[in-house]
């Protein structure tokens, strides 16, 4: 007689846990495949978007040395005018005859490439000019210029990224 009356686990008792942990392991390795491939996917447009941002901003400081090139180019321009107004006497000055035209010169190279309305007080010209960023943003940089040909030719004031594309609103869930 068989008077040991204890508790046994049988083959068919392991195979399902087993089974069980088999499919435990399968699950966590298909959520994790998925959080992986969705983090790729991620670092994918997180590269894009910094890409096109530095590539817009390398587009920014060509602008700025192209301004600069033209003011310095002002500049030259209103100190030759001054020049021959000191050689060929009038009644106006030499130095007012240098900033005048560099003022002058100043305004018409605004009125080129700012994209905004100028507006103009007594540190001189502040205008805007933007550079894409892509179909949705854009980096708006403002500039400070000067009306004197003397000190630095122009002084970023600031640079910021705007949107540009038109939001609408997605109205085909009911929230409230």
């Amino acid at each position: 007689m068989n008077t040991n009356q204890g508790y046994r686990i049988g083959p068919g008792a392991t195979s399902l846990l087993m089974i069980f942990v088999a499919l435990c392991m399968t699950t966590v390795s298909v959520l994790t495949l998925i959080n992986a491939m969705h983090d790729a996917k991620m670092t994918e447009r997180s590269q894009t978007k910094i890409a096109a941002y530095y590539a817009a901003d390398v587009q920014v400081q060509q602008e700025l040395a192209n301004l600069d090139a033209k003011l310095a180019e002002a500049r030259a321009t209103g100190k030759l005018s001054a020049m021959r107004a000191a050689l060929a006497p009038t009644d106006a000055s030499a130095d007012s005859g240098a900033t005048d035209v560099y003022a002058y010169k100043v305004r018409e190279i605004a009125a080129e490439t700012a994209i905004e309305p100028i507006t103009e007080d007594e540190s001189g010209l502040t205008m805007t000019f933007a550079v894409p960023l892509d179909e949705m943003q854009q980096i708006a940089v403002k500039v400070q210029l000067p009306l004197t040909p003397v000190g630095p030719r122009y002084r970023v004031v600031s640079q910021v990224t705007q949107s540009i594309g038109e939001w609408t609103p997605d109205e085909s869930i009911t929230v409230f």
